[in-house]
């Protein structure tokens, strides 16, 4: 396919002409070769341009006189010294000698020997490190008001004690505040406090130090390798023939079998067991459930719980607004057994969908959060009052401790 230029009128191919989404064939108006002299005929007129206001705002100085980069002064070519490098220095003898002065003002030792100033270096230092707190606190001072800060200065200081070695020094608010309550006196006591933890290594018992992995079990790759080559006798859930695991695998699997044919019988089996078959069949409520949870009783239950727990978790204590979604209401006494307390909102526990689907519902389930439960359903009793001695389902539901 062709097209015809714009400027220059000469067909030529499509590849000649850049993508444009404004034209109806997708394509530039003007060629490749055209709108790059455009572009260098504009970049032509905008250097003349910067030139003539460069030339406007600082005119050339007179022949025979040069203009000074430091003091703008304009001078003769006398007071500008030829240099190594260049043929006339672009600042005066005036503004060199000036910097030299204040460049040996800031750095006093800079023409003396290497050694001499690491000598000095470690004088200091261990000058500083002789020092009491007190002199210490007097000199930080000092030099605060010596480098024209305001006299409130002094006063915002803040002693604060070193979280290592428990010694007090001064530092500004702002720095206390960076910290974020922890603060150390010298770089020695803050590597001893963020160093890692000793500990043993669970193959060989020898005592070490993890400096990159915190959850590190062993103090070496051979320890890791040696407690690989360990195995834990195990029973296979299906036929009872004896197997070998790694300690790992056999503390991650409740059961264990020895091929997938086990696995697969085991399977068929405990299908058997599924739905009104199952000990555990709750008579099939799971649809009603669902319907009086959906329905006005439901969500009145779930409204006065959360408004009688104050919108406030029951396992990690936060409050939340009274029209957020993340609290989820659950029965203490079960709602297949007990028909009666349904809608009763002292049959009822707040919890947040952080809790319910992480750690917490995890622990709540198992043998440390039972005194838990255990506890809920003795406030239920409590609440109760009598009704708790005719009732006989509550009373096998909890277990007296």
């Amino acid at each position: 396919m062709v097209k015809r230029c714009g400027k220059c009128r000469e067909t030529k191919t499509v590849s000649k002409f850049s993508r444009s989404r404004c034209q109806k064939d997708g394509l530039q108006k003007r060629c490749k070769e055209c709108q790059a002299g455009e572009r260098r005929r504009r970049w032509e007129l905008g250097r003349a341009e910067r030139a003539r206001k460069r030339l406007e705002k600082n005119p050339p100085p007179p022949p025979g006189m040069v203009r000074c980069i430091r003091c703008h002064e304009t001078k003769v070519e006398e007071c500008f010294g030829p240099g190594q490098r260049v043929k006339r220095w672009p600042r005066c003898r005036d503004c060199r000698r000036d910097e030299s002065r204040c460049r040996r003002e800031r750095h006093p030792d800079r023409d003396r020997p290497a050694e001499w100033r690491e000598a000095r270096a470690a004088r200091v230092r261990e000058y500083w490190r002789n020092l009491s707190p007190e002199v210490k606190r007097e000199r930080y001072l000092a030099r605060g008001v010596r480098e024209g800060k305001p006299v409130e200065w002094r006063r915002r200081a803040v002693t604060v004690a070193c979280a290592t070695c428990g010694r007090t020094f001064d530092r500004p608010p702002s720095h206390v505040a960076r910290a974020k309550g922890k603060m150390y006196c010298s770089q020695k006591c803050a590597g001893v406090a963020n160093r890692r933890p000793r500990k043993h290594c669970e193959q060989c018992g020898r005592e070490y130090r993890s400096e990159w992995d915190s959850a590190s079990r062993f103090c070496s790759y051979a320890c890791h390798a040696e407690s690989m080559r360990n195995r834990v006798v195990v029973e296979c859930a299906e036929c009872g023939r004896t197997l070998e695991r790694v300690p790992a695998v056999a503390a991650r699997s409740r059961r264990h079998f020895c091929s997938t044919r086990c696995c697969g019988l085991y399977v068929r089996r405990t299908e058997e067991r599924r739905g009104w078959r199952s000990p555990h069949w709750a008579g099939g409520t799971g649809r009603l459930r669902a319907y009086w949870a959906s329905t006005g009783d439901g969500r009145e239950w779930r409204r006065n719980a959360k408004r009688k727990a104050g919108y406030r978790c029951v396992l990690c204590g936060k409050q939340h607004e009274h029209r957020s979604t993340v609290l989820h209401v659950h029965h203490v006494l079960a709602w297949a057994r007990f028909p009666e307390l349904r809608s009763d909102p002292r049959n009822a526990v707040v919890m947040c969908a952080r809790c319910e689907d992480g750690k917490g519902h995890r622990w709540l389930h198992s043998g440390g959060g039972r005194e838990v439960r255990d506890g809920w359903k003795r406030s239920l009793l409590a609440l109760m009052g009598a009704m708790a001695y005719w009732h006989p389902k509550v009373l096998r539901c909890v277990e007296e401790r």
